[in-house]
Parts: structure tokens; C-alpha cells; sequence
């Protein structure tokens, strides 16, 4: 390379050494001669002093070509490095992304049986709230002591008003109608009230029993082999929905006490499913007044039998069950804040016409009752001994 640079520098310079040579006087000349004499030696010299300096440069770039591929090395080590961090790193996202979605899922259960647990506490808070506490109304029922107060109303405005004239024009006197009605309401209040006892205790006691199949056969005549000596309750045939009999035992239940949640359920299906006995109820009281009381054309007393029958079971299937007031006794202060006067004025009582209805017995009052009082100034009453004599003879409250 040095050669070529050299040789590059000569043919430059041959072009000017001619034309100098053809403009140069002797003196110049011999100059000439003396500079073509020590050329050689300079040029040697130049040659050698690039000649070195080439080779310091090259010894420059090898050795910055050096570090430059350490640095490249040391580069190709740092990704690798990198990398392999970088591969790390991603092996423990994975594994927190794994871990997140397992603290995801556990929060969901814990949140999840928390939920429920809050449910089941709300619900035993509720029946602890609810139980034999009146105060507490449930406002998705038909049947809450509200409605039934106003089912009350509407039996006295209506049913009792016909009932009263038909009695009236099959000859009774206005009392004793009266009367007649009034231990009406009582006797149903009694009737239903005895009838929700028991059909709670129906239903307590069918919570108890379990129905089972026996093992065994069962003979043309109606005799059934069993396979074991079980203690059980007595047998009863069920029809089977394919049309073939089974025989079926009622087991009682070891655990014979019911829970304080049971029975509450137990009070919530009285409840609900006291509109579906309705009719039965009412035939049932019906039949009871008939037997008692011989029909003789009464269609409006049947009608305030029923509906005496539906409003007074309704009251007493509630927990705790609505109750009735008994009637004052004659001569007594008339109680404003339960009754309202009948047909005239007064500040003694009478007699009832209507009792009142309360929340729960000596509880709240739902709806007036309505009695006939007298001036304590006008003597025992407005009828006098007629009135008395009836009532002695005819109220038993």
C-alpha cells in the first residue's frame, strides 16, 4: 500500500520536474543535479517515517478492534444474560398470574360461604325478631294482621248488617239478634283457634314420621311378609302413581324435638296455606252451628258463617295469633280508646255489639269494636229490664 501511495506521488510529480527542468538555467542545473543526489535519501527517509506510522495505525485499529469485539462479546453476554433474566421473570409472572387467579377463586368461595353465612344469620336473626313478635309484619302476605283487620271491618259493614236484618225480620228482638251474632264471632274465634292448635301439631307431627317401603312381598289375600321385626308406626297402603298398592311405613324420626327453625317453618306453611283450607273450615263450622242450631231459610246467617269462619282462621293462624276482646261487663266505664258507641251516646256500657280486635292478646289495637252505652244519670240502660232480661239470658262472656 505504501509502494502504490509512492508510485501515485512520482507520476504527480514527473509532469512539474520536466517542465521545471526545460525552464532551469545552468545554475539551476547544477542545483538540480545536487537535489537529484540527495533525493533518494529523503525519499527513503518520508517512505520509512510513513511506513512507520502505518503500522502504528494499524497497531491502533487492532487494538480498538480488540476491545470493540470485547465489547461486542461482552454485549453478547449481557443479552444472554438478559434473556435469560427476561425468561425468569416471565417464570414468575406465570406463576403470580397462577397464584392471582387461585387467590381470585379463594376470595370468590370465602366471599361466596360469607354471603351465605350472612343469609343464615340474617335468617335466624329474623326468626329470633319474628318469633311471637307481632310488631314485625311480613308485607308480602295476603294475609298480614292489617288485611285481616280490614276483612274484619268489612264482615261487620256487610255480612253482620244482612245477617241482623234477616234475624230481625224472622221475628227476634234487636238485642237478642245481637247477641246472637256477637257469640257468633266468639264461638268461630274458638273454633279456628282450636283448629290451628291442632293442625300445627299435625304438621309438627308429620315432620317427625318418615314413610319407607318395606322389604318383603305381599299375598294375593292382603297379608304382607316382612323381611325384618322393625318397631314402626302402623301400616297404610298408598296407591302407587302406575296403579300398583305399596306398602308403606311410617318411621318416626329418632330425633323427636323439633328445632326452634323448624317450627317456625312450620308456623310460615300454617300461614301460607291457611287460604287453601278456607272452604274447609267454613263447611266444617257450618256444620257445627247447624247441628246447634237448626237452618231455617238463614242464606245471610250462612254467609256471616263463612265469613266468621274464614276471618277468625286467618287471625289464628298469625304468630302470634290475633285475639278478640271480651265483652265489658254492664254498668262498666265504656272504654273510648276500644270501642265506638252503636247508636247512641254514653259514658257506661251496655252492651256489645262488636268486639275489638287486637295485634295479640292485650296487644295493640287493630280495629274498634262498637257497644251500646247509656248515661250513668238514665239507670242501666236504654231498655231497661227488656234489655237486661235478654242479655242475663243470652250473653255468656
Amino acid at each position: 500500500m505504501i509502494l502504490s501511495q509512492i508510485q501515485n506521488w512520482e507520476q504527480k510529480l514527473l509532469p512539474r520536474e520536466t517542465e521545471r527542468q526545460q525552464k532551469t538555467t545552468p545554475q539551476m542545473v547544477v542545483g538540480d543535479q545536487r537535489d537529484k543526489e540527495q533525493q533518494p535519501i529523503v525519499a527513503s527517509t518520508t517512505a520509512e517515517a510513513k511506513h512507520d506510522s502505518l503500522a502504528k495505525r494499524i497497531e491502533e485499529l487492532q487494538r480498538e478492534v480488540s476491545k470493540l469485539q470485547m465489547r461486542y462479546d461482552s454485549k453478547v453476554a449481557e443479552i444472554m444474560e438478559n434473556n435469560k433474566t427476561v425468561q425468569q421473570q416471565r417464570a414468575i409472572i406465570n406463576g403470580l398470574e397462577k397464584e392471582t387467579k387461585e387467590q381470585h377463586a379463594m376470595i370468590n368461595t370465602i366471599t361466596r360461604e360469607k354471603q351465605e353465612l350472612l343469609n343464615r344469620l340474617s335468617e335466624v336473626a329474623g326468626h329470633k325478631l319474628r318469633e311471637n313478635n307481632a310488631a314485625i309484619t311480613d308485607l308480602s302476605s295476603a294475609i298480614r294482621p292489617t288485611k285481616i283487620a280490614e276483612l274484619y271491618k268489612e264482615l261487620y259493614d256487610n255480612q253482620w248488617t244482612d245477617a241482623f236484618e234477616e234475624l230481625k225480620d224472622q221475628g227476634y228482638p234487636e238485642i237478642t239478634a245481637i247477641q246472637i251474632l256477637n257469640n257468633t264471632v266468639y264461638d268461630s274465634f274458638e273454633f279456628t283457634s282450636d283448629l290451628s292448635r291442632q293442625y300445627m301439631e299435625h304438621l309438627e307431627f308429620s315432620t317427625k314420621i318418615l314413610p319407607y317401603q318395606k322389604e318383603g312381598s305381599q299375598k294375593a289375600g292382603g297379608q304382607n311378609h316382612q323381611s325384618h321385626t322393625a318397631k314402626t308406626v302402623p301400616v297404610r297402603n298408598l296407591q302407587h302413581p302406575a296403579g300398583n298398592r305399596i306398602t308403606v311405613e311410617q318411621k318416626p324420626i329418632p330425633t323427636k324435638v323439633l328445632s326452634e327453625e323448624c317450627k317456625d317453618l312450620l308456623r310460615q306453611l300454617r300461614k301460607t296455606s291457611a287460604p287453601a283450607h278456607v272452604e274447609e273450615v267454613q263447611m266444617c263450622f257450618i256444620e257445627g252451628k247447624k247441628r246447634k242450631v237448626p237452618p231455617n231459610n238463614q242464606k245471610a246467617m250462612n254467609a256471616f258463617y263463612k265469613e266468621c269462619a274464614k276471618v277468625t282462621w286467618y287471625m289464628n293462624v298469625q304468630t302470634p295469633p290475633l285475639s278478640l276482646t271480651s265483652s265489658p261487663a254492664r254498668g262498666t266505664p265504656f272504654l273510648t280508646d276500644l270501642y265506638t258507641p252503636y247508636t247512641q251516646s254514653g259514658n257506661m256500657v251496655d252492651y256489645v255489639v262488636w268486639p275489638a280486635c287486637l295485634l295479640h292478646e292485650n296487644g295493640p289495637l287493630l280495629r274498634k269494636g262498637v257497644l251500646q252505652p247509656f248515661k250513668s244519670e238514665e239507670g242501666v240502660g236504654v231498655e231497661k229490664e227488656k234489655s237486661k232480661n235478654a242479655l242475663d239470658g243470652g250473653q255468656t262472656r
